[in-house]
């Protein structure tokens, strides 16, 4: 569904999901017992810190997000964001196969926004 957006919540709901994703690969990091997997999610945990970070750091006001955009896609935070998909056995391969399809999922949508804009 489209509906009409202010980019304050755009940029809210950006970081909810990049912070989603920060606690799934911490958790992962924890989880998975297979060394060489262990080293791929703690490279993605460091990667996806410096985004949450960058996100955090934008002030709204001195881009005046409070405008509105419209036509952009509704997305349900579980179409975004795996759930119980990386299991303590799984593979370098399963979990960076995994993390791609999420992270093309986000990618879209931030897209689409920069289509309307």
């Amino acid at each position: 569904m489209l509906s009409f957006k202010n980019l304050f919540e755009i940029l809210k709901k950006s970081i909810e999901w990049e912070k989603n994703l920060y606690d799934l690969y911490e958790v992962a990091e924890i989880g998975v017992k297979n060394e060489e997997s262990k080293s791929v999610i703690s490279g993605l945990l460091k990667k996806q810190k410096v985004k949450l970070d960058i996100l955090k750091n934008i002030d709204p006001k001195a881009f005046s997000l409070d405008k509105w955009v419209r036509y952009v896609s509704d997305y349900k935070d579980d179409e975004i964001i795996p759930k119980k998909e990386i299991k303590s056995d799984s593979t370098p391969k399963e979990i960076l196969k995994l993390i791609f399809e999420y992270e093309e999922k986000i990618k879209t949508f931030y897209s689409s926004i920069l289509r309307v804009l």
